[in-house]
């Protein structure tokens, strides 16, 4: 139980702040700099969001919960930056 919570807690955070970054990257690369200011703050809450319910519960799988939050990002990062390179716009 301690382990699914570790896993499915870190893939969801995981998922957030993927969707995040690519608001983030947007917000950024558009010059909106009080966008990207308000965004900063709300995924150091989600990566907080993520790794405390297993830290309180399992803190021995506080690695865990941070690999699978990290897993998203590692592998989608990559999927939309080349789905994006093939529509030609580059930017996400």
């Amino acid at each position: 139980m301690d382990i699914a919570l570790a896993v499915l807690t870190g893939l969801a955070a995981g998922g957030v702040e993927l969707w995040l970054l690519t608001v983030l990257v947007k917000a950024l690369l558009s010059g909106d700099t009080v966008r990207a200011a308000v965004l900063l703050p709300v995924k150091l809450l989600v990566l907080a969001a993520g790794l405390v319910p297993t830290l309180l519960l399992a803190p021995k799988l506080l690695w865990l919960a941070g690999c699978a939050l990290a897993a998203p990002i590692v592998v989608g990062a990559p999927i939309i930056s080349a789905t994006l390179s093939k529509k030609g716009g580059g930017k996400p």
